[in-house]
Parts: C-alpha cells; structure tokens; sequence
C-alpha cells in the first residue's frame, strides 16, 4: 500500500511537502533508499527531514517524480546545469534522459575544420550541444551556450575552426585562429629541424589526428589517439619537397632518406600527436582532456 501521509522536508532551506509514495516512486533511486523507512534520517529543529542539497533544483526533482514524464524542466542554462547533478546524485536515469534531450543540451552542433591547405575541403565533426560541454566550464562550452542563445530558432549550429570561412549562413568564427595556435612539436626530429613547423601537410595531418581524439573526447569521455604513420610519412615527404624547391640546403643537410628513417610511429605519437592534442585541449580549456594526454604520455614514457 502507497504511504500518502505527508512528509515535510528542508532540502537546502527551502521547505516542501510531498510524500513517501512519491519520494520512493523510482526503483533504485537514492531517495527510494533513503525513505525506505529502513534508515534514520537527519532532522531539523522543526521536524522537517534534512536533506543538504540543492533546493531551487529539487522542485524540478519532485515535479519529476509526481508523474510529469513530459517534463518541467528550466530554460534556465545555470539551473538546468544543477538538475542534472541533482538528477545523477539522486541516480534518477529518466530524467537525466529528459535534460538530455532538452534544446539546450539536444540541438546539432557542426565543428567545421578548414584545413590549412588552400582549396582542400574542410572537415566536419557532428555533435549536440550536451556533447561540446562536457567540461561545463571550458571556453568551448561558453562559446557554445552564446552561440546557442545568439541562434535559437537555427536548427543547425556551426563553430569555425581557421580563417577560411565560405558560408556565413550559421557561422561564428571565435576559432579563426585555431589553426595557426596549436603548437606541433618536432618530436624525435630534434629542435633544428623546422620543417614540421614551417610546412603545411603534416602540421595539417597531424591537426586532423588531434581533432579526432577531441571527437571521441567530446563524445563519450575516453581518450584515444590515431595516427598513421604512413600517412605522416607522405604528408611529411610532400612538405620536403615543396621546402627543396626554394631552398637548396635544408636542416643542416639532411636527405629525405635520412628524415624517413627517423619516423617511428610511438615516436611520433608521443612527441607530436599527444603534445598536438594537449595543445588543442588548452586552447579549448579542457583542463580534463589534457590531464588524460598528459597521463597517456606518461604511460607511453615510463622513465619520466
């Protein structure tokens, strides 16, 4: 039989009234535990149950668990934020589905990289908004609520990466300077050799592999890196020929045989890649992305 005897509860100050039957109406939920009747809960002066949580957001939790599936949810960016840490500290799955799907976490958002090779198509990333805020205080997640908010009734977002910028339709260019910020290593090429730097193929290549591992980053939290090392090998060689063209000496005499047998894929990964993407990462302010390169480096140098 359902309790529909009153309860009053203190949730962060703010005062409310419900039930157990509502309270406990989510299988698993911790406040299915709590109002179990099997544990002794905290109590304020006046006899209403403590719970030290966010108050504001626990209407929208009780709103929840009275029945609205359709939801109430804010349209407020700030406290839809904290629903949804009150929703995943109450494990309530439904209605983190439900913030999930709200317009401001749902919405398509397209990362176009316009690659630093004149005329080469640029590349496109797909996300949702709740997708770019995985870090909720990086610049990528404010540029994309204020975009968000300069662009409601557009259904499709677009952030620029580089300066080449075609349609103007939907675009918002804060990252024009993308390409030319992140910072590519020379790696185990040593510090005199200024071709990666200077040339545009595998500097682009290597930009591209730092821009998937943002990719699987943004989308679901884990870090990977991927890089061929024939393909930077190519990209690399075509930078060294189009550098002989104009230059008869380079980096001190080296041959492209010579420069060829200095590429080994570890080597390129840990000294190129995943600075490349540490550099991506600050330039985005993932602080977490680039704590996860760093210890994947570490990982990959066992001496340090």
């Amino acid at each position: 039989m359902l309790d529909t005897k009153p309860i009053k509860l203190s949730v962060g100050g703010i005062r409310y009234e419900t039930t157990a039957a509502t309270l406990t109406s989510v299988e698993g939920s911790m406040l299915a535990t709590m109002f179990s009747g099997r544990w002794p809960l905290p109590l304020t002066s006046d006899g209403c149950i403590l719970i030290d949580r966010n108050g504001e957001a626990f209407a929208f939790v009780l709103t929840y668990l009275r029945g609205n599936n359709d939801g109430l949810l804010p349209t407020d960016r700030n406290m839809l934020d904290q629903l949804r840490d009150e929703a995943a500290y109450f494990n309530l799955p439904g209605l983190l589905t439900q913030i999930d799907a709200h317009d401001m976490n749902s919405r398509r958002v397209v990362l176009v990289y316009y690659s630093l090779i004149p005329y080469q198509p640029s590349l496109e990333y797909t996300f949702t908004i709740s997708q770019l805020r995985r870090e909720r205080y990086s610049i990528l997640a404010i540029t994309i609520d204020h975009h968000y908010q300069l662009k409601q009734t557009a259904r499709l977002l677009k952030l620029h990466l580089g300066s080449r910028v075609d349609d103007y339709q939907y675009s918002y260019t804060t990252f024009e300077d993308f390409g030319s910020q992140i910072n590519i290593e020379n790696g185990p090429f040593g510090p005199n050799f200024l071709l990666i730097k200077r040339g545009k193929m595998a500097r682009n290549y290597i930009i591209q592999c730092a821009l998937k591992s943002l990719e699987v980053y943004l989308k679901t939290g884990d870090f990977a890196v991927e890089l061929s090392a024939s393909l930077f090998e190519k990209e690399l060689e075509q930078d060294f020929e189009s550098f002989l063209e104009v230059n008869a000496d380079i980096e001190g005499g080296l041959n492209w045989i010579t420069v060829r047998n200095m590429i080994d894929q570890q080597a390129i990964v840990e000294r190129i890649l995943i600075p490349a993407v540490i550099s991506v990462a600050q330039y985005f302010g993932l602080t977490k992305l680039a704590h996860c390169a760093k210890a994947y480096q570490a990982q990959l140098q066992p001496n340090c």
